[in-house]
C-alpha cells in the first residue's frame, strides 16, 4: 500500500522550512570558520601587515604607560567592549619597540607624541629616556611634535633630536607639588571623634584626619622627596636639551613676565626659550614626516607603526633558541597557613 504524499501546503512548509534551516546551518557555519580564522591568525601572526621601508615607528602613548595592566585580559575586553576601556601601555612594550627599531633597516624615524599620554613615574619616564638615547645612538633619528607639552610629555620630547610644537601650542613646566585633602573641620561638624595610636615624629598618614593642613613634619618630609625628584627631572632634561643648569629652574620662576613680553604666546615662548626647536601645524608635520620616510599608497600619508603594534610583531617572530624573558606577575595578599607562608592570589 502506497504511502499518501503530502498535500501542497505541506510540501509548501516543507521546502520553506529547508530554506530557514539550510540558511541557519550555512550562518552559524560561516561564523564558526571566521572564528577559527581569526584565532589562527592571533596565534600565528598570518596575515599581519610587514613593516614597509621608510617606516616611522610612533611613540604615541594612549594613556599612562605602567609595569602590569590594571586589568586582567577578560576584564579589560569587557571593559573595550562596554566601552569602559582603561588606555594604558606597557612599559615592555615601548622598551621592546624602541629595542627593536635600533636594527630595524624598515624603521628610519621615531616620533613622539604625547597628546593622549596620561603620565608616567619618573623611573619609568628615565627608562624610556635611555632607550631613547640608545636609539639615537644607533644613528636613527628621533623627532618629537606636539599640540602642548606638559611636564611628564615634555620629559620625553626632550630626548629627540627636534622638537616641533604647534604654532598654537605651548610648553608648561611648573615643578612637582603634593595635594591632600584634610577633613578634621568637617569631622569636628559631624561630631566624629578620630583616636589614632602612633609613634614618632614623620607619621603623616592619618593627619588628614586630625589636622586641617600639613603639620610641619609633613613638609619637610615632602619637601625633601619632591625636590629629589625635580632634581634629577631637570638633571635629564637639560642635558637631553643641552641646557644650560638651572636654565629651567629660572624659567620657571619668570614664567609670569616671559608670557607678558611674549604677548600670551606660549609657542613664540617656548620657541624663543629654545625649550622647542621649530613651529609647525599638522599639516606641515605630516608633510616633513612623508618627507623623511614613504608614503602609504593608500592612505596616502607617511607609513607608521605604532610601540604596541610593532611590539607585538617583534614577539611573534621569535625563533626557536632565542633568549627570551618570562615576566611573572603576582597579585593578592601573601597570607600565613598553619605551617608555611603562602601565596594567596593569581
Amino acid at each position: 500500500m502506497s504511502e499518501a504524499k503530502p498535500g501542497p501546503l505541506r510540501r509548501l512548509w516543507n521546502g520553506f522550512w529547508g530554506i530557514v534551516d539550510g540558511t541557519r546551518r550555512g550562518l552559524f557555519n560561516a561564523i564558526f570558520l571566521v572564528f577559527v580564522i581569526f584565532v589562527v591568525f592571533a596565534l600565528f601572526g598570518w596575515g599581519a601587515p610587514k613593516t614597509e621601508p621608510g617606516t616611522a615607528l610612533m611613540l604615541a602613548p594612549k594613556g599612562a604607560i605602567v609595569e602590569q595592566y590594571s586589568a586582567d585580559p577578560g576584564d579589560r575586553v569587557i571593559a573595550k567592549l562596554t566601552g569602559d576601556e582603561i588606555l594604558e601601555v606597557q612599559l615592555r612594550d615601548v622598551l621592546r619597540a624602541l629595542e627593536a627599531a635600533k636594527s630595524d633597516p624598515n624603521i628610519d624615524l621615531v616620533v613622539v607624541r604625547t597628546e593622549q599620554f596620561a603620565g608616567a613615574g619618573l623611573a619609568t619616564l628615565r627608562e624610556i629616556g635611555r632607550a631613547m638615547k640608545q636609539v639615537r645612538e644607533a644613528g636613527k633619528e628621533i623627532i618629537a611634535y606636539g599640540d602642548y607639552f606638559d611636564q611628564r610629555g615634555y620629559y620625553l620630547a626632550a630626548h629627540a633630536d627636534k622638537i616641533y610644537l604647534s604654532p598654537n601650542g605651548g610648553v608648561l613646566l611648573q615643578g612637582l607639588g603634593r595635594y591632600r585633602s584634610y577633613y578634621a573641620a568637617l569631622l569636628d561638624k559631624l561630631k566624629v571623634d578620630i583616636h589614632v595610636f602612633r609613634v614618632g615624629t614623620y607619621k603623616s598618614a592619618v593627619e588628614p584626619y586630625l589636622l586641617n593642613g600639613p603639620s610641619e613634619a609633613a613638609r619637610e618630609a615632602d619637601q625633601a622627596w619632591l625636590d629629589d625628584l625635580w632634581q634629577i627631572y631637570l638633571a635629564d632634561v637639560s642635558e637631553a636639551r643641552k641646557l644650560e643648569p638651572g636654565f629651567i629652574s629660572r624659567w620657571i620662576e619668570r614664567l609670569p613676565e616671559l608670557v607678558e613680553s611674549s604677548g600670551g604666546d606660549m609657542a613664540k615662548l617656548a620657541l624663543d626659550s629654545g625649550l622647542v626647536d621649530e613651529l609647525l601645524n599638522e599639516d606641515e608635520f605630516e608633510k616633513l614626516l612623508a618627507e623623511r620616510g614613504s608614503v602609504d599608497p593608500q592612505t596616502k600619508r607617511a607609513r607608521r607603526v605604532g610601540v604596541v603594534t610593532y611590539a607585538e610583531r617583534q614577539s611573534k617572530q621569535l625563533m626557536p633558541g632565542d633568549a627570551v624573558v618570562g615576566v611573572i606577575v603576582a597579585e593578592g595578599t601573601i597570607v600565613a597557613d598553619r605551617t608555611n607562608m603562602v601565596y594567596s592570589g593569581t
